[in-house]
């Protein structure tokens, strides 16, 4: 059994989120089945794109980085995707008037400037869990007394 399918399940299983979004991690499809609702975000090169099609059916809906794997997806009948741009516009974000659940940041590896972007997202909101893979991953200070 692979460790953090395994832990993506006992999170789900544990929260219950009305909405799960993975980034491309590599999960077993059954460690995410039982979710709800499911989105995932292909953040490769669109050379890859025939990789996130085997993907594509498991999920509620299916976005990618480039617009070009979004066309080859519709073309080969997938019309739950779309693209979702790798940046943010910092005059539209700001903080949610109404924020009732948690919201789950999954991280891979310790990058410093996603690691910054997490940070900044939880002096938004402390409504946050911060799921890392190891205890040897270094977890947002805001946030490490709810991790998982």
């Amino acid at each position: 059994m692979n460790f953090r399918s395994a832990q993506l399940r006992s999170a789900i299983s544990r929260y219950d989120p009305d909405l799960l979004f993975l980034f491309r991690l590599g999960f077993r499809s059954w460690a995410f089945a039982e979710a709800r609702t499911k989105f995932s975000w292909w953040v490769e090169a669109d050379e890859r794109v025939d990789e996130a099609l085997r993907e594509v059916p498991q999920f509620d809906h299916y976005f990618f980085i480039n617009s070009s794997s979004v066309e080859v997806a519709r073309h080969a009948g997938y019309s739950h995707t779309s693209y979702l741009a790798h940046a943010v516009d910092a005059s539209v974000f700001r903080p949610l008037a109404d924020v009732r659940r948690i919201s789950i940041f999954l991280c891979r590896i310790v990058v410093e400037k996603r690691q910054r972007f997490i940070d900044a997202a939880l002096d938004v909101s402390e409504n946050g869990v911060v799921y890392g893979l190891s205890g040897t991953e270094r977890l947002s200070t805001t946030a490490a007394s709810g991790a998982l």
